[in-house]
């Protein structure tokens, strides 16, 4: 699925691009959560994205399904942990998912980037997102206080901040 979001970014770009060929070049991508991790993987593969804000993504995949504690990804840890350890499971999934934010992380532009960390995430694991953050370059990062879910209080602010970023570099 996480492929496919890469395509479906994409197609979406294609369109505006053939709808409106002015903006053909000029694109900004925002991800919250699991939007992060999918707004990384398109940033990383696709140079249409000019800038980026990452609101409590992190990497790599391993990490997040081994230690997150969002109750479905709980459930289905537990189902694989009946028949192996969280450190074969880790290995199963960093072995075989190809699809990481760590592996595309280099090749975003760190200036062009801002992230959120929430400092007690554990959906997200914080070390997941710190993770990402250095695998990325150490963008500009803002650290709001609460976990994954508390941290919504800070939206409003996150959206205002974001649009503020996006068009300073947009107009670079």
């Amino acid at each position: 699925f996480l492929k496919q979001s890469i395509v479906d970014n994409r197609e979406v770009m294609d369109y505006i691009s053939q709808q409106s060929p002015s903006h053909t070049q000029s694109f900004g991508i925002l991800g919250i959560s699991l939007g992060a991790i999918k707004a990384t993987l398109t940033s990383g593969i696709d140079s249409r994205i000019k800038c980026c804000v990452l609101i409590m993504g992190g990497g790599s995949m391993a990490d997040v399904m081994s230690y997150s504690d969002e109750p479905g990804e709980i459930k289905r840890r537990k189902k694989f942990l009946e028949y192996c350890s969280l450190q074969e499971y880790h290995d199963s999934i960093k072995n075989n998912v190809l699809s990481d934010p760590l592996i595309v992380a280099p090749y975003i532009d760190a200036t062009k980037t801002l992230m959120y960390i929430a400092q007690s995430d554990s959906t997200v694991p914080y070390f997941c997102g710190e993770n990402l953050w250095k695998a990325i370059g150490k963008p500009k990062v803002k650290k709001p206080f609460g976990n994954h879910y508390t941290s919504a209080i800070y939206l409003p602010y996150a959206l205002y901040d974001t649009t503020k970023f996006f068009k300073e570099k947009l107009d670079d």
